[in-house]
């Protein structure tokens, strides 16, 4: 399909990066009528699993009967999965009619990529009617985008040492950004373990904001894992089944209970038994996503965090190595992340997605070091390669850049039926 003029307008916004800051988005905002006021909001941040966090969140409140709004980023396959109400993305046509009315309003205010997407989503949420919207921080929290709603509860999962280019270097800065989110006197659910943990904690205290710990307020125990399924009970004996699965996915479950039943103290009505539901329905894309008619497990980890989850995960999951196809871009960490997941494969295929920040599959190759690999430019080829080396009763693993995996899925088609 050619691409849509008005998304490649939209996508030509990405030239010119991002602006610190929140005057932006608010002078688009502005524009539009403040749409972000019209209904409560949660926003939630940090390094790794905070798309999960958001799903499950989400998908809670839609379980306890509101309306509600997800906006995430960035997408797999199409823009449209980033702006959803009540599970469903964003139509072409109303996000045609979006794009007609914000991309002169982006012209004239010289606004970014990221300020035109969050300012389209804020303002079709008003238009939905929807009751609640949870909205994934982009990049840090203080100065990003979406910290430009005042959340009735602030989720910060975990941090760790990436986007260092932007954050700074230290933990304490990327701690002291990221706790940028949190609102003086309402709560702020905190995930992770930790060093880093106690320092996200100690710059909400500073802002004022009332530290949760996520561990506290619904301690989760893995029960039992398989590649599609984890359950897990909780410390007053409720037992849960999720789809999302590792160990990592625990605190992040744990940051979604915990800021629901927060939720609840604040007079919105969140039962038990919704909380039970939406942790057993939420879906969440490429996050160890095993297709089982396919063979082929996804995940998009792009930092050694990430990876380290990952491969913890796959060693729990699978009694033996596959095969990987595996991409980043230059920005990326890729001996970090490659050292993590030597040992998931016998063999490698090193390519790049199609991004302009991609890094070789020459670079990705040099990444893996002695780990044995081919390199095979192109992730469509690349997954065909794979698929052709596998052995029998061996998974195919796509994993890296969310431009790799969403390649690779669109290529396999929906619910895993390959289009090779």
């Amino acid at each position: 399909m050619a691409p849509d003029p008005l998304l490649h307008r939209l996508f030509r916004l990405e030239k010119k990066g991002s602006h610190w800051g929140l005057a932006g988005i608010r002078a688009l905002l502005d524009g539009c009528g403040r749409p972000e006021r019209a209904y409560p909001a949660l926003l939630v941040g940090g390094t790794n699993g905070k798309g999960s966090a958001a799903a499950t969140l989400e998908r809670i409140l839609r379980e306890a009967g509101y309306r509600t709004g997800l906006y995430t980023s960035p997408h797999l396959v199409k823009f449209h999965e980033r702006i959803r109400v009540n599970g469903r993305a964003i139509s072409g046509p109303r996000l045609r009619g979006l794009l007609l009315r914000f991309l002169p309003l982006a012209a004239r205010r010289r606004s970014t990529f990221f300020e035109c997407a969050t300012a389209m989503a804020l303002r079709h949420f008003a238009d939905c009617g929807v009751e609640f919207a949870v909205l994934e921080v982009g990049l840090g929290g203080r100065l990003d985008c979406t910290n430009v709603v005042h959340p009735e509860v602030s989720v910060i999962t975990g941090i760790s040492m990436d986007h260092m280019d932007v954050l700074g270097d230290t933990l304490p800065g990327i701690a002291r950004e990221k706790a940028g989110i949190s609102r003086r006197g309402r709560a702020v659910i905190t995930g992770g373990r930790g060093r880093a943990r106690m320092l996200v904690e100690a710059a909400c205290r500073a802002r004022g904001a009332r530290v949760v710990r996520a561990q506290r307020a619904a301690g989760l125990v893995r029960v039992s894992l398989t590649p599609g399924h984890m359950s897990l009970r909780e410390d007053s004996g409720a037992h849960y089944r999720t789809a999302l699965v590792g160990d990592h996915q625990v605190s992040n479950l744990e940051c979604a209970v915990a800021a629901a039943r927060e939720l609840r103290g604040r007079g919105f009505e969140i039962s038990e038994p919704a909380i039970r539901c939406g942790l057993r329905e939420v879906r969440w894309p490429a996050r160890f996503e095993w297709l089982a008619r396919r063979g082929v497990l996804l995940d998009v980890a792009h930092n050694p965090e990430a990876a380290r989850c990952f491969a913890r995960t796959y060693g729990a999951t699978f009694r033996r190595p596959g095969v990987g196809v595996v991409g980043m871009l230059a920005d990326k960490d890729a001996p970090g992340v490659a050292r993590q997941l030597r040992a998931c494969a016998r063999l490698w295929v090193a390519t790049a997605p199609e991004a302009e920040r991609a890094l070789s599959p020459e670079g990705m190759a040099r990444a893996l070091g002695r780990a044995p690999h081919v390199v095979v430019p192109g992730v469509a080829r690349a997954l065909k390669r794979a698929l052709q080396e596998r052995r029998r009763g061996e998974p195919v693993i796509v994993i890296g850049s969310l431009y790799t995996v969403g390649e690779a899925m669109a290529r396999l088609g929906a619910h895993g039926q390959s289009r090779l």
